[in-house]
């Protein structure tokens, strides 16, 4: 992603708790295009997640190749990625893309 793709990207952390919230537009897709997006968790924080399966869903707002609709963001236990999907259920790949991919997220989870 060019720098001049990135419309906001701010964390705050309280505690143990990390806020991340950030929006990339004009994202090509290009090459295979993938499930997901990586995205690294800044400051080299790592998620704190304790039972279940060992990490989160989030719903996000995606705009996959100017379709505008519900992603996801799943993060991990100990995994230093964000992993963005174009749709709710993880199963689709994004759309090949130029400039026309849009990514907007606002969570909070808890840093080991």
């Amino acid at each position: 992603v060019d720098s001049e793709d990135v419309e906001s990207d701010r964390y705050m952390l309280i505690g143990k708790t990390l806020f991340l919230a950030f929006t990339v537009k004009t994202i090509t897709i290009a090459g295979t295009p993938n499930t997901a997006i990586q995205r690294t968790i800044p400051a080299s924080f790592l998620p704190s997640i304790t039972g279940g399966s060992g990490q989160l869903l989030f719903p996000v707002f995606v705009s996959d190749s100017g379709t505008a609709q519900t992603g996801m963001a799943l993060i991990r236990h100990g995994d230093p990625k964000i992993y963005i999907t174009p749709t709710m259920d993880g199963g689709t790949n994004w759309s090949a893309s130029s400039n026309n991919t849009r990514v907007s997220i606002s969570i909070a989870f808890e840093i080991q």
